[in-house]
């Protein structure tokens, strides 16, 4: 049980003698629950890790107020170290054992198409980094759309954990401060904290509306949670209000807490002003606790007495959860088998706790020094290294089989297996990622690259966005052997259109948009290839933007290729694939569920536009497979693998000659 002990020097604040706020040990309870229920039920945000937040710095803040008694600064640089350590004889057990167990799961259940990705997740989870990890894949256009990680629950630890060692520096700095200028401690922190907060704050509602899906996870846009607990501890008094008041405020706070996300989904608005709700109810339940009026359900013994597990039981719940979905090969979890991942959860919680971060944290050798809980955390992490490297060799090994399969297949034309194996899937990428010739989703500079004959007078220009890059392997080769020259100007997620007219436009798509077709009417190519739809099943169409660019072309007497877009699929066809599916009646997915059964192609709306359906090599009257005979499609759930797309020349050259024979 948490114990909040120390002497604040105010009548109205905390007495000397240590007590117990028995109803934040339940609210760190209800938070996990919270947590676990929507990520199985829900599949969306919580702000149950918010409520985290708040806790720790609450109580990290009352630890780091002692520091002020130390009677030198070399007393105070100790007391924060003891504080480090402590935590870490606190974090790293459960931590160590989590981590093992993903591992180990990971090598014998999970695709290994995902093990490239996974392992550097693990990697990053060790450091107590994984929070920036996640922000950087959001930021990779080819980690996007990849299974979730069974590591990824750790960013809140690892954000945590960069707190506890900022909260002490911080501390350390307001008090060489409050002793220089002469000042009370306290009151020098509670600035600091107070600049922190509005500081952060603006960044977070700046950099949330800016890039969301980054923002979530990175340090600058969460201090402001931190700064708020932080306040709370330094600040919170017996108010006036009586505890009747107190205890519906408690109230009020903690249903707000428990349901707000569910009558809403906020997922893509944290943590900017939606993650105040989180924030300030468990502020206030703290708040009406240290009055006394905490909500009695908080002091309910089985709530009380699961706290003490409740950080283990965030660690387990997420890798099980991840691994029945894998099982499954499905998102949705039905009542019983969530119940079952909770009980499984918090049974693995209790074992953890019990056998490995309870001896670990009360060693008295551990706690002789600080150098002594170094050791003995850097000894525990032993076995997390040794299963990582075992991992990263086997890694290693089956990339390099592979990579050597699909070279022998490319120089003779005969494969011995699937290819690419689905280890390599990912990388199988057109050359123009490799040649930095793709521009990215946040620049709007135009990027030029050449491919085929560079020397050739015949000029092809392949524009667009991933999905029409993804034939530059066909077009390189048609290029090369019939003598034209290619020109590569392609950006992720942007196509070849005026989105102008689509609100969700980046203002560097609109940008890039108009100033490639000021370039391609410029040079005047022999035929510009792009796609000619877009969207999936029943909504698929030929978009406006598309439209207002062929007319455009042809105004300037500019002929063009345009190929039908490939199925984008629901799941991921490479983690079928990874089963060794060879059968495509076993790993496929129904053709009409993922193109129109009644799309027609309008020649007549753009003469000069020579349209290519690649859906007979794709797919068959009723499905489309995820491997062609013995090689594979699909990198992800809706690119198309350089492999297979170069075996494709064959079938794309003759549209290409029939749009060149079209050239004005």
């Amino acid at each position: 049980m948490v114990v909040v002990s120390a002497s604040l020097g105010t009548p109205d604040r905390l007495k000397p003698k240590d007590r117990y706020l028995t109803e934040v040990q339940g609210l760190r309870t209800i938070a996990s629950l919270m947590v676990a229920s929507y990520h199985i039920w829900f599949r969306r945000v919580s702000g149950g890790v918010d409520v985290f937040f708040v806790v720790a710095a609450y109580f990290m803040t009352l630890s780091l107020l002692k520091l002020g008694s130390a009677g030198s600064a070399k007393g105070a640089v100790g007391g924060a170290l003891g504080f480090f350590a402590k935590t870490l004889r606190r974090v790293v057990p459960s931590m160590v054992v989590v981590l093992v167990a993903t591992i180990i799961a990971a090598l014998a259940f999970m695709p290994r198409v995902m093990w490239s990705s996974q392992l550097r997740h693990a990697v990053a989870s060790s450091a107590f980094l994984e929070n920036w990890w996640l922000a950087r894949a959001a930021t990779d256009y080819l980690a996007q759309g990849l299974a979730k990680s069974p590591f990824q629950q750790f960013w809140a630890l690892a954000l945590q954990m960069q707190f506890y060692v900022l909260w002490p520096i911080a501390a350390l700095v307001c008090l060489a401060i409050a002793r220089r200028v002469k000042r009370d401690f306290r009151t020098v922190l509670t600035v600091g904290f107070a600049v922190l907060f509005v500081g952060s704050f603006a960044f977070s509602l700046y950099y949330t509306a800016q890039n969301q899906s980054v923002a979530y996870y990175i340090t600058p846009t969460r201090a402001w949670e931190f700064a708020a607990g932080a306040l709370l501890a330094l600040l919170v008094t017996k108010q006036s209000w009586s505890r009747a008041g107190w205890r519906i405020a408690g109230w009020v706070a903690l249903g707000v807490l428990v349901s707000f996300a569910a009558a809403l989904d906020v997922s893509t608005l944290f943590p900017g002003v939606a993650a105040l709700v989180p924030v300030l109810a468990a502020a206030l339940l703290i708040a009406a606790t240290y009055n006394h009026a905490g909500p009695a359900v908080l002091r309910w013994r089985p709530i009380v007495a699961l706290a003490p597990f409740s950080f283990a039981f965030y660690l387990w719940h997420w890798p099980i959860l991840v691994f029945v979905q894998y099982a499954q090969g499905r998102s949705d979890i039905g009542a019983v088998e969530g119940l079952a991942i909770v009980i499984a959860a918090w049974a693995l919680a209790w074992g953890t706790t019990r056998f490995a971060e309870q001896p670990f944290r009360s060693s008295p050798r551990l706690a002789r020094s600080v150098w002594a809980t170094v050791v003995g955390c850097a000894i525990a992490f032993v076995p997390v290294g040794a299963v990582g490297t075992t991992w990263f060799y086997l890694e290693k090994k089956a990339v390099d089989q592979a990579t050597t399969a699909l070279a022998d297949y490319l120089h003779s034309g005969e494969a011995n297996g699937l290819v690419p194996a689905t280890i390599i899937a990912r990388d199988d990428l057109p050359l123009g990622y490799a040649n930095g010739c793709h521009q990215n989703q946040y620049s709007a500079e135009l990027l030029k690259c050449v491919y085929g004959d560079a020397t050739a007078s015949t000029t092809v220009a392949l524009v667009g966005g991933s999905h029409s890059l993804q034939w530059l392997p066909a077009l390189d080769a048609i290029g090369q052997e019939s003598g034209y020259q290619i020109l590569v100007y392609t950006k992720s997620s942007c196509l070849f259109g005026d989105s102008t007219v689509d609100e969700d436009a980046t203002p560097s798509c609109v940008q890039w948009q108009k100033d490639l077709l000021a370039e391609v009417i410029s040079i005047h190519p022999d035929l510009v290839v792009t796609l000619a739809t877009r969207g999936s099943g029943a909504a698929e169409e030929v978009p406006e933007g598309y439209s207002a660019y062929f007319t455009a072309l042809e105004n300037t007497g500019i002929s063009v290729l345009a190929i039908r877009d490939n199925p984008w699929w629901p799941t991921d066809p490479t983690m079928c694939a990874d089963a060794g599916l060879l059968d495509a009646t076993k790993c496929s997915i129904a053709r009409d569920s993922v193109l129109d059964p009644d799309f027609a192609w309008d020649a007549t709306a753009h003469p000069n536009v020579t349209f290519a359906d690649p859906t007979p090599q794709l797919c068959n009257d009723e499905t489309c497979p995820a491997v062609d005979g013995q090689i594979l499609i699909y990198r992800d759930s809706h690119h198309l693998t350089r492999t297979w797309v170069l075996s494709q020349s064959d079938w794309l050259e003759p549209f290409v000659e029939t749009g060149l024979g079209t050239a004005q």
